[in-house]
């Protein structure tokens, strides 16, 4: 006689998303030279640790002078130095007096405005002369001008770029606080998965999962391991497993985790430590997601089929990777649009399928891409944006408003360059 299993209530993705955020710990902080820092993430507001710039410059080349002696006709003044950047002056602009000056030179006392070399014209004996009136503070750049001392500069989340790194350089913040990326490895199961470069045999594929997977967290978070393909063996995955939880902030495995004789994953891992906090989840496609902590690491277990994969990574994953590397916004942008063609029927299950989102005079429209369902990962690779059709209700029709996940790595298409 035939024992039928009750099929477990699934969690719906609202909550799952929620869930696997109040597990994932706050990111941990660190320091590193200036010089490694782009693509961090600062853990602490930056301070200027002096008035930017220091002291009053020039912002050309020319002569420092008293404004006061240009008011009238042409005047000839005396040149009492020569101050480039670097310098420190060593006199004093008197009236009758200028100093030539280099663009980012200091000023001289006494002196208030910088007439430009162009509007000058050198006489013997150390005198020059100048033909226009120059107001006060004329091409000067005061001091603090840019940032007073104690001045927050950049704050704690900032994404560290080229131009951020400048001004950390500028204010001398090295070492760096940042957060620190968090470790993730990835597995693929299943004895019918062979590496990209072997051509598969019959009944087998190539692993597109693992490749998949680690380019999406490199991409998100930095530094990630492919762990490569795990039999379906109990105890290769187990042990696996036993070392990635030692060593990881968090462990992806992709396969092995819905119903069949060989879905091995949640039984496997059991034994190094993994406890399950939900199992299945209201979403297609990727119901047969596993989530869990071992040892403090989080664990999922992803869908073998490379579209389920990918989508449960985005919704569920990603998330919790941002969030342990300090990085915001935590989750994809949502973009409202007018559905170009009629989408698949709603069903119990809330659905997130391959779409191409374009911008318009009118607004964004959207499109289905067609696709074979969530093996098809070429049908997927073209689209930008993941198409949302709540459980349940009605399924939407051309010419509804529908809502999108961006997923496009590449989002000049969408909103420009």
């Amino acid at each position: 006689m035939l024992a039928f299993m009750h099929a477990p209530k699934l969690m719906p993705l609202e909550d799952a998303i929620t869930t696997v955020l109040g597990e994932t710990p706050d990111p941990r902080k660190a320091e590193v030279p200036l010089e490694q820092s782009v693509g961090g993430v600062l853990a602490a507001d930056v301070r200027s640790d002096m008035d930017m710039p220091p002291f009053r410059k020039s912002m050309m080349d020319g002569y420092a002078l008293r404004a006061a002696d240009t008011a009238g006709s042409a005047v000839v003044l005396d040149v009492v130095e020569t101050i480039h950047a670097g310098m420190v002056p060593t006199a004093e602009v008197l009236p009758g007096q200028a100093a030539a000056i280099m663009t980012g030179a200091p000023l001289p006392e006494g002196a208030d405005a910088v007439v430009m070399v162009e509007r000058t014209e050198r006489e013997a004996e150390g005198r020059v002369r100048i033909d226009v009136a120059v107001p006060v503070g004329n091409h000067i750049v005061p001091a603090g001008e840019d940032a007073r001392c104690g001045d927050v500069v950049l704050r704690a989340g900032t994404r560290i770029g080229p131009a951020a790194v400048a001004s950390l350089a500028a204010v001398g913040c090295d070492p760096v606080p940042v957060f620190g990326a968090p470790r993730v490895c990835v597995f693929t199961t299943g004895d019918e998965v062979v590496p990209p470069w072997k051509k598969p045999g019959p009944g087998c594929i190539r692993n597109s999962n693992s490749p998949m997977l680690a380019a999406r967290v490199a991409r998100d978070v930095g530094a990630v391991r492919d762990g490569g393909v795990l039999v379906d063996d109990a105890g290769a995955i187990g042990g696996a497993a036993a070392k990635a939880f030692r060593e990881y902030d968090v462990v992806v495995f992709t396969g092995g985790v819905s119903m069949g004789e060989k879905d091995l994953v949640a039984e496997a891992i059991r034994g190094a430590g993994f406890a399950e906090v939900f199992h299945q989840i209201s979403v297609k496609p990727g119901k047969p997601v596993l989530f869990g902590k071992a040892k403090g690491t989080l664990v999922f277990g992803l869908p073998g089929n490379p579209v389920s994969s990918a989508v449960t990574y985005e919704l569920i994953v990603r998330p919790a990777l941002m969030k342990l590397s300090g990085r915001t916004p935590l989750h994809r942008p949502q973009v409202s649009a007018v559905l170009e063609g009629p989408a698949p029927r709603a069903i119990p299950r809330e659905q997130y399928l391959p779409a191409v989102l374009s911008p318009g005079p009118a607004g964004f429209s959207v499109r289905l891409v067609p696709w074979n369902g969530s093996a098809d990962l070429f049908s997927f690779a073209a689209g930008n944006v993941l198409l949302r059709i709540p459980r349940g209700g009605p399924a939407p029709e051309a010419g509804d408003r529908v809502m999108t996940v961006v997923v496009a790595d590449d989002v000049s298409s969408i909103f420009g360059a």
